[in-house]
């Protein structure tokens, strides 16, 4: 498996439950794993959204085509718009000659290397991440599964019936790439029976505690819902110390591009690249500002007063 992470250009990782706590801290271990091995790598947050990171829009092009010889090109601009002169050699010419087309309004996800966890055949993955990946059904796929009903439809297939994701990716990774970080996600999501599995991420520092944060997480992804260009989660009961792990996911791993999280209705953070956004958080909820993220605390706060303010 390792061989074909470190031969891949782009990696997609996909998960069949967004829910469950062994499905989401696979992925982030190989999101990690990735990462160590300077590869760019892209995670679906929930069904709702999108693959993240996401691809930067293009500016639309506008081509025109034109089936004649062009003898002089030249264009006028006013204020609001532009006229393109094209002068052709050929007397006669018609509206047929010609077309006009709008391209690259945005640039799709292309992954040559695509990671599924906990899919039993590919019609699943053709339902859940079809639409995300430009090329699904070229890329060469790495399939990691604990049922005995898998159809084995990768060109690697992990699969050992009734052991937890995680412990099946550990039991296929190289050691000299499992650090503290990676330990502890995969241990969040190895079963209680998995002992010899727990004790050796344990020897690698890995972290129990780490389970409580990926719980937290996974409600604040799932809840998480996208207002123009701003991803905006609300979680009425949240726990203060699993925040700063639920912020490194978001900017660190998942590159979330503008975020606001609210917790307990009052305590709300944010990060915000729009000059205009930040000022107007900052001059209404008197927040703290910094590096374009902060925060500020308001009895019965809400998304929508948020959001209000923002428009």
């Amino acid at each position: 498996m390792i061989e074909d992470l470190k031969k891949a250009k782009n990696i997609g990782i996909v998960i069949s439950n967004y829910e469950n706590v062994d499905h989401v801290a696979t992925a982030l271990a190989l999101f990690l794993i990735a990462k160590k091995l300077n590869k760019p790598v892209y995670y679906k947050l929930n069904k709702s959204l999108s693959i993240f990171p996401q691809m930067e829009k293009s500016n639309p092009q506008i081509v025109v085509t034109v089936e004649k010889e062009i003898a002089d090109i030249f264009y006028e601009k006013t204020e609001k718009s532009i006229k393109l002169f094209l002068t052709a050699k050929d007397k006669k010419i018609s509206p047929s000659d010609f077309t006009c087309n709008i391209m690259n309004l945005n640039q799709n996800i292309c992954c040559d290397l695509i990671i599924t966890i906990g899919f039993k055949d590919f019609k699943e993955i053709e339902d859940e991440a079809g639409a995300d990946f430009e090329n699904i059904y070229n890329a060469e796929i790495i399939n990691i599964d604990n049922s005995h009903l898998n159809k084995r439809f990768g060109k690697v297939n992990l699969i050992e019936n009734g052991s937890s994701l995680s412990k099946v990716l550990f039991n296929n990774l190289e050691e000299n790439l499992i650090d503290k970080n990676i330990a502890s996600l995969i241990l969040s999501g190895v079963k209680e029976g998995e002992i010899e599995t727990a004790q050796k991420l344990g020897e690698k520092g890995g972290k129990l505690d780490t389970v409580y944060k990926i719980r937290s997480l996974i409600s604040v992804l799932n809840s998480m819902e996208a207002e123009e260009n701003i991803y905006i989660s609300e979680m009425n009961k949240l726990e203060a110390s699993d925040v700063p792990f639920i912020l490194q996911i978001l900017k660190e791993y998942l590159h979330v591009p503008e975020f606001i999280l609210i917790f307990n209705n009052k305590d709300c953070i944010f990060y915000l690249k729009d000059e205009d956004n930040l000022e107007k958080i900052k001059v209404h909820f008197n927040a703290q500002i910094k590096n374009k993220g902060g925060i500020f605390s308001k009895e019965n706060l809400d998304k929508e007063e948020v959001l209000n303010i923002l428009k």
